[in-house]
């Protein structure tokens, strides 16, 4: 008995001893209670304070959640239907004006007063936010011109995340690389660095080339990770040329330039009378001239300069620029889109004879069997014929025995009128992948040795 009432003890004065530090804590008049709703720093007063755009910008932290009044801004740059950049007399620099109403229809140059409450959106850009059902206003005072401020790309790349949303403008930038959507890169005096320049559709550009020199004014702007100068539509925004580059090309022998392929990186060159070289695509093959040398050149995905066809055996005359193609570490003479690079076709040469590889379809089918003979010359004896394309003669499908089977070797490129299903024919031909469709097939190269021929 005794033990509990000792237990009841010791409860009741743990009771009082939390009820009295309860009673502490609420009636102690110097303890802070936290708000954490965010609301203190932006209560609303209804009294605006005029500050430039210069003092927001350089000490912005003094002023977050302020209520802010800036007289005669000046629209820099549209973002949205109610969203824009603005700057004034004070400073280059711009902040974003956001939430006013859409009907005003700014107009880069416009002149603003601007009431608002000054604030960071997302830990990203200062901005002043027009609040609905507040006296927060946006009146349009005026209009007038755009200025872009002149800047250099290495002032530009130094220092980018002060000059977001400013209108800059750039003189005698030098076109270095073009994308296949349409951006390009630039360089000047500056710096060896580039910068990319975007030009928005509907824009009215002129047609820009490799090593074309050009003067450029729009919005600075990052998207993602990299700057960018955006040419928008709508605007003074733009691009024009102050001077083509007309590429020259240096005559040289196949023996020069493999002898020294460093002196001549990234040069403009001309081979003539080269020999198109074994197993040619049209976008890629291997030239030699007869002095024991020989180098690939590669077509760039539309350039204007490659060529339709080309045979093993053909004279060519090729142009372009010399490159050393890391990936898979060899050299290369590049035909490159919008640009003076070309290949000619001279003539034809007598057809190219081969000797083949005899097999049959069953091991050219199976990849675990057909290593040895991929991109390889092979010969099929006495093979059926099991299909036939009904669109095209030069298509059909070969078998070793008269079918029907669920996967036939196709032999491309020769045309046969008279041939028929279960024909036995011979084929002589190049074995190689095709990728347009996913299969193996036997091609027959024109001006050379290959062919069908009924038995």
């Amino acid at each position: 008995m005794k033990a509990r009432y000792l237990i009841l003890a010791v409860l009741l004065v743990l009771a009082v001893m939390m009820a009295g530090c309860s009673e502490v804590n609420v009636d102690n008049s110097d303890d802070v209670i936290e708000d954490d709703d965010g609301d203190d720093d932006n209560t609303y007063t209804g009294v605006y304070t005029k500050y430039t755009i210069k003092e927001l910008v350089e000490t912005p932290y003094s002023y977050n959640g302020k209520d802010v009044e800036v007289k005669n801004a000046k629209v820099m740059s549209i973002k949205s239907d109610y969203s824009c950049t603005i700057s004034d007399d004070s400073t280059t620099e711009t902040i974003t004006l956001y939430g006013y109403n859409e009907d005003l229809g700014l107009k880069p140059g416009d002149f603003l007063d601007i009431k608002g409450i000054f604030e960071q959106y997302k830990n990203q850009y200062w901005e002043i936010t027009v609040r609905s059902g507040k006296n927060d206003e946006v009146k349009v005072t005026g209009s007038g011109g755009v200025n872009y401020a002149k800047l250099t790309i290495d002032e530009l790349l130094k220092n980018g995340e002060n000059y977001i949303g400013l209108l800059i403008e750039i003189k005698d930038a030098t076109v270095t690389t073009k994308y296949k959507s349409g951006k390009f890169n630039v360089s000047d005096d500056s710096t060896t660095e580039n910068l990319l320049v975007y030009i928005e559709y509907g824009v009215e550009a002129p047609h820009i080339d490799l090593n074309d020199k050009i003067d450029i004014s729009g919005e600075f702007v990052k998207f993602y990770n990299d700057w960018e100068i955006k040419v928008r539509k709508s605007s003074d925004d733009n691009v024009s040329i102050v001077g083509e580059t007309v590429d020259t090309y240096e005559e040289v022998t196949l023996a020069k330039l493999v002898g020294d392929h460093d002196a001549y990186e990234n040069k403009f060159v001309k081979i003539t009378n080269a020999t198109v070289g074994e197993n040619p695509k049209n976008y890629k093959f291997n030239v030699s001239d007869g002095s024991g040398n020989s180098i690939i050149i590669y077509t760039d995905y539309d350039a204007q300069g490659g060529i339709a066809s080309v045979y093993e055996g053909d004279f060519v005359e090729v142009q372009g620029q010399v490159i050393y193609y890391e990936k898979d570490s060899y050299w290369e003479i590049k035909i490159r889109k919008d640009t003076d690079d070309k290949i000619t076709k001279l003539g034809s040469g007598a057809p190219a004879v081969y000797t083949y590889l005899g097999t049959d379809v069953a091991t050219l089918l199976d990849n675990a069997t057909n290593t040895e003979y991929r991109e390889k010359s092979v010969k099929l004896m006495s093979v059926f014929v099991v299909t036939k394309s009904s669109n095209y003669n030069y298509i059909f499908g070969v078998n070793d025995t008269v079918g029907p089977f669920n996967i036939n070797l196709t032999v491309y490129g020769q045309e046969m009128d008279s041939l028929a299903v279960n024909d036995t024919v011979n084929v002589y031909g190049l074995f190689e992948w095709y990728g347009g469709k996913g299969y193996w097939e036997i091609k027959i190269r024109k001006n050379s040795s290959d062919k069908v021929e009924k038995v």
